[in-house]
């Protein structure tokens, strides 16, 4: 309670594209970025372990960190974009350095231990994000068509030999529509893989 909790972080976002047209069908894209993100509430002023909301409840008991830096993120991102009246396809393969990210780590504090043993206390990390996201689409009939996203992210720290906290596994979304000029009605599956690439540190168990 006698910290100084008065906290400023300036947050500097930058992103350029930079796109090729190869013809009428393809194009080429560049993307690179610096993305910044101040931790939140709960990440700076959790200050008694207890479980996390705000969409961060894991069962764990967590604590916060009133001095944790803000993460600072390179992006590159490469993709193409091929197109025509009948179908579109487009990927792109993205990496992330990420300095300072924000994640529950063992705590190492007494005090903390000895109200809660074991505790998560958020903590800055060095990790990396890299993967692979693609959009799809094929017109099927005139009135009939089939669209769908694929998704694909692999987190690790740099710092230590462990997958980062709560990754999203391969994903696919996968639509068949029936368009009219005003209005549309689909059905839609969502299929997720298997994740075994889980931390350690944090507990993670992996999901089948």
């Amino acid at each position: 309670n006698d910290a100084d909790r008065n906290q400023d972080n300036d947050l500097v976002d930058l992103a350029a594209v930079f796109t090729h047209k190869i013809n009428d069908d393809l194009d080429i894209e560049l993307g690179l970025a610096r993305k910044e993100r101040a931790p939140s509430y709960q990440e700076r002023y959790l200050w008694a372990p207890m479980e996390s909301t705000s969409g961060l409840a894991d069962g764990n008991n967590h604590v916060g960190d009133v001095y944790l830096d803000q993460e600072t993120a390179y992006q590159a991102e490469l993709g193409f974009d091929w197109h025509t009246q009948k179908a579109a396809f487009s990927p792109r393969v993205f990496y992330h350095h990420i300095n300072d990210y924000i994640q529950g780590v063992a705590s190492t504090s007494a005090t903390v231990l000895a109200l809660s043993d074991p505790t998560l206390q958020f903590s800055n990390v060095d990790a990396k994000l890299y993967g692979l996201d693609a959009n799809w689409f094929a017109a099927l009939t005139n009135t009939w068509q089939l669209d769908g996203t694929v998704s694909y992210v692999r987190g690790e720290r740099r710092d230590t030999s462990d997958n980062l906290y709560r990754i999203a596994p391969l994903t696919a979304r996968t639509m068949l529509s029936y368009v009219q000029t005003e209005w549309r009605v689909g059905v839609e599956a969502v299929t997720v893989a298997s994740q075994n690439k889980v931390s350690v540190e944090n507990g993670e168990k992996k999901t089948s």
